[in-house]
């Protein structure tokens, strides 16, 4: 991974856009006082983003394409983005984000069609062709490698997109529609003569693309301005759903359709998928997916006595990190100061490559996680024994544990018929749903109508 490295003045973060000073602030330069009042907004616009003041067939074509999408229009997905947003959370700026995470390469972002007409204009300059030659061999080979041409077509206008044609007209009165802008036109009359094409026109985003590249800025800024240019459409937009729209809009109805199917078999399906049988808070069985994860919350919460349970009845606890204090709190108490716990040196010799929790405290640990299910909180008699237990894989510092427990034997007490022995199979999984530890567990338990609170 590169580093972060600071610019040759020694400083991490470096700009010439603009300075603030204890007494000014400058833009490209500028005091800003000097600017206020003395300069149109277009012009501030092109000053700040390509650093010198404009010329004024500049600002004109710039001021044009300022003004090509003034209104967003509900035909587009920003619009529609933004008052449905604004509908649930009432907030201008979250109308205005929605919108502008909206624009992209299907909608307004000029930067494609930037892209592809400097490509093609530097294309054009090496080939040596003629300029409706090299149209028709570009528009060739863009057809057979199945290729799109940017910014053309429109769903609604056709053969000539109007505000294009008005902007390219301004262009050209203000002497900035460039050699770049004449090639991307003669692409576009040569992709109309292919068939089926004739009625498709360079939209506005392809012209503004087009005066954009002329006026010097990058496909990239382009998009930025294109952006802008529909704000004011976008917060008239939001200021119109905030005064006056409906809270929590949704989609009618009779304008979606559905097309899943109903009245599957939840039952029968969750049981191919390999659900367990597993018991919610009100006592009555449910089907519970037995997650691997450690953050997996199955948790029953609710005392189970005896003869609530059933073989196969399984749940799994919450996660508990493991921690450099478990760690040294357990070898302090416990004695075990192994150097695989202890030493970190000698531990980096090891299989293991670094120190582990010890196998009992995560046991341990274990015994805290099952207990807080809750599940025999009331109904528990005593703990009489572990059996088969197995240390599968080790736990690390930074490990996140719970554990998983599934009813595997219910036997009634032989001499006392208000308890019973269970018996569960229980594991201690890792983050990554490993198995670190596992073996059976044996509890005594109440049956209901003996226990006295």
């Amino acid at each position: 991974m590169q580093k972060d490295t600071a610019d040759q003045s020694g400083a991490y973060w470096s700009s010439s856009v603009s300075q603030v000073t204890d007494t000014n602030v400058y833009v490209r330069g500028y005091d800003l006082e000097d600017l206020i009042g003395q300069i149109p907004f277009t012009a501030a616009i092109f000053l700040v983003i390509r650093g010198r003041i404009p010329s004024d067939h500049e600002i004109r074509a710039l001021d044009a394409v300022l003004s090509g999408i003034l209104d967003y229009g509900l035909e587009k997905p920003g619009t529609v983005a933004a008052r449905f947003a604004v509908s649930a959370n009432p907030s201008m700026a979250i109308g205005m984000s929605a919108a502008c995470l909206s624009v992209g390469k299907h909608t307004l972002a000029t930067e494609d069609s930037g892209r592809f007409i400097r490509a093609t204009h530097a294309e054009f300059l090496g080939s040596g062709l003629t300029l409706e030659a090299f149209a028709e061999e570009k528009v060739n080979r863009m057809r057979e490698a199945k290729e799109r041409i940017p910014g053309l077509g429109h769903p609604i206008f056709k053969v000539v997109d109007p505000r294009a044609e008005r902007l390219r007209s301004i262009a050209l009165q203000e002497g900035l529609w460039d050699q770049a802008a004449e090639v991307y036109e003669a692409v576009h009359r040569a992709f109309t003569k292919l068939p089926g094409k004739s009625d498709i026109p360079i939209n506005d985003v392809g012209v503004m693309a087009a005066i954009l590249l002329g006026l010097g800025f990058t496909p990239e800024e382009g998009t930025g301005v294109a952006l802008l240019s529909t704000l004011p459409g976008v917060i008239a937009h939001v200021s119109e759903e905030l005064s006056g729209g409906k809270p929590i809009r949704i989609v009618p109805r009779d304008s979606a359709s559905y097309e899943g199917t109903t009245g599957r078999d939840f039952d029968a399906d969750r049981l191919k998928a390999g659900w367990g049988p597993f018991r919610g808070l009100d006592g009555n069985r449910i089907g519970a997916k037995m997650d691997a994860g450690a953050g997996n919350r199955l948790i029953p919460s609710a005392t189970r006595f005896f003869e609530d349970l059933q073989t196969g009845d399984s749940w799994s606890s919450q996660g508990r990190t493991i921690t450099e204090t478990d760690l040294v709190t357990f070898a302090t108490w416990s004695g075990d100061m192994h150097p695989l716990h202890t030493n970190q040196e000698y531990a980096r010799g090891t299989q293991f490559g670094e120190r582990v929790f010890h196998g009992p405290g995560t046991l341990a640990i274990a015994f805290g996680l099952e207990m807080g299910m809750g599940w025999k909180e009331r109904s528990a008699i005593a703990f009489l024994g572990i059996h088969d237990w197995n240390l599968i894989a080790p736990v690390r510092i930074g490990d996140t544990i719970a554990v998983r427990e599934e009813v595997v034997e219910l036997r009634p007490s032989a001499t006392k018929p208000d308890r019973g022995i269970v018996k569960t199979r229980l594991q201690i999984l890792n983050q990554r749903g490993e198995v670190c530890q596992e073996g059976l567990w044996v509890v005594l338990l109440y049956r209901s109508a003996a226990y006295t609170p």
